[in-house]
């Protein structure tokens, strides 16, 4: 779609959409491998990458992790982090230490990414899910990293339920966006629903 669409309106450039995801390609499509991630952002530097939505795991951030579901056995999956411990709490299984090491690596490569981007004066989004209200609970959204981030010139913080474009569930979101003022309306003109339980959109500056 975006590739259709840059092509009708600019008119001697060409624009390639890449899905970087290890299914696609084992290598380039790996952001575990130094080499893979060094590649990336050397071309968001150049100029070469001129955009990048970034969607990192949110598995161990899960705030479903945290549900009380009265299993006495506690076979459901645990918290692996909180909010003194957001980067994965000491205490974890070889397996849990291995989802929170993936989870973290990934998180870090989108954010160098938009860090490259905004020098060479790109386009970005980074995408997962949004703040939850309990102030105790983990979220990438509370990493001072991601806050000092929030802070820079071009970055802004779009709050957004996906309820709006017609999802079952509120499902809200945040996208910390990078030079993409226009993001919000843009989404307010494609909503199917006026309301979705008590959540809207709105910006946080």
């Amino acid at each position: 779609y975006l590739e259709a669409a840059f092509a009708r309106q600019s008119e001697g450039v060409l624009l390639h959409v890449v899905s970087m995801d290890v299914v696609i390609d084992p290598e380039w499509g790996d952001a575990c491998r130094q080499e893979t991630r060094d590649f990336w952002l050397r071309g968001a530097l150049d100029g070469f990458v001129q955009g990048g939505l970034c969607g990192p795991p949110c598995e161990t951030w899960s705030q479903a992790r945290f549900a009380d579901l009265g299993d006495e056995q506690g076979r459901h999956p645990r918290p692996l982090r909180s909010l003194e411990w957001l980067w994965g709490l000491p205490s974890l299984s070889l397996r849990e230490q291995g989802q929170v090491a993936v989870g973290n690596e990934l998180l870090l490569f989108s954010i160098d990414l938009l860090i490259c981007l905004a020098r060479s004066e790109g386009l970005g989004v980074l995408e997962h899910p949004g703040e939850p209200e309990d102030e105790t609970k983990p979220s990438i959204w509370r990493l001072p990293i991601v806050q000092l981030l929030r802070q820079l010139p071009g970055f802004d913080f779009v709050d957004f339920a996906q309820g709006l474009l017609g999802a079952k569930s509120p499902k809200p979101t945040r996208f910390l966006t990078l030079n993409m003022a226009s993001l919000p309306r843009f989404l307010h003109s494609h909503r199917l629903c006026k309301k979705r339980g008590k959540l809207a959109m709105f910006n946080v500056r």
